[in-house]
């Protein structure tokens, strides 16, 4: 995932009050509450779309609007099943004396891509040679 791509991912949750961000040296990302207490259904909410499927299939006995409602009903509790502590691991010191630190996630730029000495099309070939 691209660096900014993540940091919209992290403004959403950081919006929905899920997690704090601390800047300058040392900063990140850090989960507000306890992640025993926090649903994997609180967090997927923010992104999915929860629709009633009405206006889809105005006929109740489409069998479309059933099947749809029953697989939204059922992801729905088995993510309000699963807390964040069973599914994460949290970010744990390099000093174990820290412990104000755990559950704070950090995210470094990756490193640049490395660009391959080879042709692009088989047309370049004989320019390699």
């Amino acid at each position: 995932m691209s660096s900014s791509y993540t940091e919209s991912i992290l403004k959403e949750l950081r919006e929905a009050g899920l997690i704090r961000a601390h800047r300058g040296p040392g900063g990140g990302y850090q989960i507000r509450g306890n992640p025993e207490d926090i649903s994997l259904w609180d967090v997927v909410q923010h992104f999915e779309e929860v629709h009633s499927f009405d206006e889809l299939y105005p006929d109740a006995s489409h069998p479309m609007k059933t099947l749809e409602s029953d697989i939204q009903f059922n992801m729905q509790t088995l993510l309000q099943a699963q807390t964040l502590s069973d599914v994460a691991v949290p970010f744990m010191p390099a000093d174990a004396r820290v412990t104000s630190m755990l559950g704070q996630f950090r995210l470094k730029p990756l490193p640049a891509p490395v660009m391959p000495r080879a042709p692009n099309s088989v047309f370049q070939l004989s320019m390699m040679m």
